[in-house]
């Protein structure tokens, strides 16, 4: 579940992988031929995703997700932004469309000739509103927030996937595989082949490693070999019983005024009213969601994410002595600026304080040779 999710959010920033013209042209200087086995369109095509996606340091544009559950016969579609920054920052945001924009649909997809999924008695799928979500990639951590229920997960990034190497995880189409690795992870195949009246050209990505079978079965692009950007991706579930087909749209390459109107950068989120579970190493650990001192009055404050020092001052404002006040060495921390801060607490958040009660505190650490015995 939780690399279905990091998958979805890679994928809004996609159309970095197939930013490569696509047009027929002759090889760039320097390129290898293609291997017997392989179509030299499709080897070509690899050549130029590679070598043109590492051109795109930032992007962003408007997206159109939707979703269909094949079970259930249910679309699902909702729009939003998506924004990217080499190497491995991403984000979604994905909202419900307006109410009149569904009263207009709805009214479209009941005439007969609507191009819309329809189930074997050629009714159309129900149509619901996506709900209000977010997915940011900060390059160490993925952060999944829903608006609904105001609750986020925290998913530490191993080392081994951040930066470039993040082509190696679930998702490359992201950053520019190499011909030689794509084909030996994935069949490729060249489905449509872009001509000057209909400048798009459609691959299909069928994934060879079982991590990636996983997580999708095929997959679809479409590109625009006029910009070079793609038109639309389409993921197809383990079972074929989900399809997820984003549609991109007003995609700006390398602004100089970077994210306009987000300030320095849309990859960090304040969490404080959010309900925050962090999880690491397969162990999800709630964090409070906000990071006031008390929950109520006479009771355990909040305690997560603070240093243990900040921690320390809070409890004894609440009444403890130090004796009461119990630390405790948790696993490393992948993140330098989580050394020392609290990983959880025991007791939780808004449990009653007793004379008598004694708070342990679970530290995140540094690597072995960089720590002493406790934290100064």
């Amino acid at each position: 579940m939780r690399r279905y999710v990091a998958m979805s959010v890679l994928l809004s920033t996609v159309c970095l992988c197939l930013s490569a013209t696509f047009a027929q042209q002759k090889p760039e200087n320097g390129t290898n031929a293609a291997p017997p086995d392989i179509d030299p369109t499709l080897w070509r095509v690899l050549e130029f995703w590679e070598s043109r996606s590492s051109r795109i340091k930032r992007l962003e544009g408007d997206v159109v997700r939707r979703t269909y559950d094949m079970t259930f016969k249910v679309e699902t579609i909702g729009h939003g932004q998506f924004f990217y920054q080499a190497p491995d920052h991403g984000r979604l945001d994905m909202n419900p469309i307006s109410e009149a924009d569904m009263k207009f649909l709805m009214a479209k997809r009941t005439e007969p000739e609507a191009r819309v999924k329809r189930d074997p008695d050629g009714k159309p799928y129900a149509l619901e509103n996506a709900l209000a979500e977010k997915w940011v990639c900060d390059g160490e951590q993925l952060i999944t927030v829903n608006e609904e229920d105001k609750s986020a997960a925290v998913i530490a990034l191993p080392k081994e996937l951040r930066g470039q190497n993040i082509m190696n995880g679930p998702l490359p189409f992201l950053f520019g595989l190499p011909p030689a690795e794509a084909i030996k992870r994935f069949d490729l195949k060249l489905v449509q082949t872009p001509t000057k009246e209909l400048p798009v050209a459609e691959l299909t990505a069928f994934p060879k490693r079982r991590d990636d079978q996983q997580n999708w079965i095929e997959a679809k692009i479409q590109l625009n070999t006029q910009t070079g950007l793609p038109v639309a991706i389409q993921l197809i579930s383990p079972g074929k019983t989900k399809q997820e087909v984003y549609h991109f749209d007003n995609m700006k390459v390398n602004r100089r005024r970077i994210f306009g109107g987000w300030g320095p950068t849309p990859f960090k989120l304040n969490l404080s009213k959010y309900n925050v579970t962090i999880h690491d190493d397969d162990i999800a650990v709630a964090k409070p969601a906000n990071r006031q001192p008390m929950a109520k009055p006479g009771t355990v404050p909040n305690l997560v994410g603070m240093s243990h020092k900040e921690a320390q001052v809070q409890l004894q404002n609440a009444g403890l002595k130090q004796q009461q006040i119990k630390l405790h060495q948790g696993p490393v921390a992948r993140r330098p600026a989580d050394v020392y801060h609290v990983m959880a607490q025991d007791p939780a958040a808004g449990t009653p304080l007793r004379k008598d009660i004694i708070v342990a505190l679970k530290l995140w650490t540094a690597p072995r040779q960089a720590r002493a015995a406790n934290p100064k």
